[in-house]
């Protein structure tokens, strides 16, 4: 169609309207839509791998990576750390998660279900459980979330409920103020029922990788943990991540 127009307006066939027309047609057939797909990556590297306040690594450092697949408002990935339970233990693990991110009325909600995979242990530990969280912008600045996650009674866990609430504030020069609050309820593993929080601030240094320096504590004791992996602490990360849309083509 490009070649047609071009020709009859170079050859003086075409109306005088045709070179404006050739040119609107023109636009509109170069333009190119988004596409509903995308593939997002990227690697973190962290002083503690922390989960729902407990450290996940004995309080050392870990790697971690994510792939992640979204068409629309559905996505599949999966994310990889290295962990530390102590002797005989697993020290990889790997989630598995897919679900939707629908938007209704200025929230935007993810529900789905992750599957926690332990690749390098022989013994019975993989779960999964089902989450359920939705986030809203009451002014630019200001972002709030509620998020709750589910994990049924199986072999190796028993039935468990998790919910937490945060709040994110955008500042000046790149920065942004977070932190949340969680609480999990009856999860079977000695601990009983606790409840998290914390609060950290972040740096875009730019649209690649960022920055984050975040406290973390709980109110479970020293003697009821069996350890320091639920004391106080602090973390500092580093992340680097784009997707393939990002990336110049």
């Amino acid at each position: 169609m490009k070649t047609t127009l071009f020709a009859l307006a170079a050859l003086g066939l075409a109306a005088t309207s045709m070179p404006a027309l050739a040119a609107d047609l023109t636009a509109e057939e170069t333009a190119v839509e988004p596409s509903m797909f995308d593939v997002a990556f990227g690697v973190t590297l962290t002083s503690d791998y922390v989960w729902r306040g407990i450290s996940q690594t004995d309080s050392g450092p870990a790697v971690q990576a994510y792939l992640e697949a979204t068409y629309g408002i559905f996505y599949v990935g999966a994310w990889a750390s290295n962990i530390d339970y102590g002797a005989g233990t697993p020290d990889i693990e790997v989630d598995l998660y897919a679900g939707i991110r629908p938007e209704f009325a200025g929230i935007s909600f993810d529900l789905g279900a992750i599957y926690y995979v332990y690749p390098s242990y022989t013994g019975t530990w993989n779960f999964y459980e089902l989450l359920a969280s939705a986030s809203y912008s009451p002014i630019e600045w200001l972002s709030l979330s509620i998020t709750g996650n589910y994990v049924p009674d199986q072999d190796n866990v028993l039935e468990n409920g998790h919910v937490a609430v945060g709040a994110e504030v955008t500042l000046p020069y790149d920065f942004t103020l977070s932190g949340s609050v969680g609480i999990v309820e009856d999860f079977g593993s000695g601990y009983g029922d606790w409840t998290y929080w914390n609060i950290g601030l972040g740096y875009a240094v730019n649209d690649y990788v960022s920055l984050d320096l975040r406290y973390w504590d709980t109110d479970i004791g020293r003697v009821s943990c069996g350890g320091s992996e639920c004391a106080p602490r602090v973390v500092g990360s580093i992340t680097v991540e784009t997707s393939w849309s990002a990336l110049p083509h």
